[in-house]
């Protein structure tokens, strides 16, 4: 009988430990749009695209990894280069006040670094100030290429109760009047190299969280099936617990 409740109070310790694993694990957010075919699109006919995806690194403080991805193809755009990204714009949301750059947040592990930014009321801007060493015009973010970095918060910044929800609450005028385009969002990405007699364009997206089986932007992303939510997770565990009871009452009862 005692083996019996030992090894049932080690199976629910064991199901409640990986509960508290899986409840900490973050759902990165994603972000995304491209042409032809999204909101926003110039109409030339080229193939361009992006997709962001932010990630709560809730092992190592208040940091987020932020990935910017050219997703444009480098057969389209005005010659083989490709459609170039050369700005990429994000709100966040702060509880109370939005968080000051250099004060409330810093970026860190920026990939590649050439870039400039400003920041003010929640609105950040990256502008890509890199040069081709030969021609010493512009090398912006080709395509299949990733700007990368991370955003550390201070200690005594307080971050909403779903960390993410900095991102996910943000207002949706990112990139305004930027990149030759009026398409905004949450977040917005600068294209040039286009063949439009302008050459640039705009897109903007809106955050979709892992739960939702689709984003809803401001041009027409698109995103992968999630994985389950936390809560989700917790009600499956609970019913595990539930079933480990009832077989050792059965078991004991016999």
């Amino acid at each position: 009988m005692e083996n019996a409740k030992s090894r049932t109070y080690t199976t629910l310790f064991g199901i409640l430990a990986l509960l508290a694993t899986i409840s900490v694990q973050a759902n990165p957010i994603t972000a995304s749009n491209s042409c032809p075919g999204g909101d926003g699109c110039d109409g030339s006919g080229d193939e361009y695209g992006f997709l962001w995806t932010i990630t709560d690194n809730e092992d190592a403080g208040k940091t987020f990894s932020v990935e910017v991805e050219n997703t444009s193809p480098s057969s389209s755009g005005a010659d083989t280069k490709g459609a170039l990204i050369d700005q990429v714009f994000f709100n966040m949301n702060g509880v109370d006040p939005d968080p000051i750059l250099g004060t409330d947040f810093a970026f860190t592990n920026i990939d590649p670094t050439a870039w400039t930014i400003t920041a003010s009321g929640g609105n950040v801007q990256f502008q890509y100030t890199g040069e081709d060493p030969t021609t010493g015009t512009p090398e912006r973010l080709g395509p299949g290429d990733s700007l990368t970095f991370i955003i550390d918060f201070a200690d005594a910044y307080v971050l909403p109760d779903n960390p993410l929800d900095i991102f996910l609450d943000a207002s949706t005028d990112s990139g305004q009047g930027a990149g030759g385009g009026d398409d905004t969002g949450q977040v917005a990405v600068s294209f040039q190299n286009l063949s439009t007699p302008e050459g640039s364009d705009l897109l903007g997206a809106n955050w979709s969280s892992s739960s939702s089986s689709s984003s809803t932007s401001t041009g027409g992303p698109t995103t992968g099936q999630g994985i389950p939510e936390p809560s989700t997770l917790a009600l499956l565990g609970l019913g595990l617990v539930g079933a480990v009871f009832m077989r050792r009452r059965r078991m004991m009862s016999d």
